[in-house]
């Protein structure tokens, strides 16, 4: 489905077009997404052919068409370099997913949006790894904090030969089931074993999962 601005020409702006399945994002998302950037322009905002902007973790890229709309661009999660495709479907997708993965525990929490440009320290095998301990740490410039351990085996000691650092990108074009995690803050983990069931750690101790809720519903499919 086609978004389009109507009142950017209002401030000698072109207007601003992007594409969503629908099935795949939401339409309440899109359509905040259309107002946010309509009043960013009301504001003075000038975006312009080329330009990147993050909404969320995801970069996004402005394309001026030859229909004389600025389209709005995503990565397409596959190619390296990145890509950009004419649409927005998993930068609305990422979005409402990881939100909705912070609101999901017990505890309130505020999502801390890494980039997809920043790094994150992972085990060699993390594309088919399916015990694994996922923590966040204070973000550093172009690390994002987050460290994956394989934890298949408890009783190896791991050495530095077994990690590497790779993208954000690279990490979630591998394991796209875990881009919905890369929100959370600093000091809080995500387990998970074979049995594919979430839990949630902060420190040592595990955190409530609301029932009901977007992970809660997870962990009660695979129940």
């Amino acid at each position: 489905m086609v978004y389009e601005t109507t009142q950017c020409k209002k401030y000698d702006h072109p207007e601003l077009r992007f594409n969503i399945d629908e099935q795949s994002a939401p339409d309440v998302d899109a359509k905040w997404l259309l107002s946010h950037l309509e009043d960013e322009v009301s504001r003075g905002v000038e975006y312009q052919d080329g330009e990147t902007i993050q909404i969320g973790w995801m970069l996004n890229q402005f394309q001026l068409q030859n229909d004389g709309y600025l389209h709005l661009l995503e990565p397409n999660m596959v190619d390296f370099p990145i890509v950009f495709t004419d649409s927005m479907t998993t930068t609305l997708k990422h979005l409402r997913q990881q939100k909705d993965s912070v609101e999901s525990c017990e505890s309130e929490l505020e999502p801390l949006f890494p980039s997809l440009r920043q790094a994150i320290i992972t085990s060699n095998n993390y594309s088919d790894c399916h015990n694994f301990f996922m923590t966040r740490e204070n973000p550093e410039e172009q690390m994002s904090g987050w460290f994956f351990r394989d934890t298949s085996n408890p009783d190896a000691e791991p050495s530095e030969n077994d990690f590497g650092i790779v993208s954000l990108y690279e990490f979630a074009c591998n394991r796209p089931d875990l881009a919905k995690f890369l929100a959370f803050p600093p000091g809080f983990g995500i387990h998970i074993q074979e049995d594919g069931i979430i839990h949630i750690i902060k420190g040592k101790v595990q955190i409530g999962i609301k029932p009901e809720s977007f992970l809660g519903n997870l962990n009660a499919a695979r129940r």
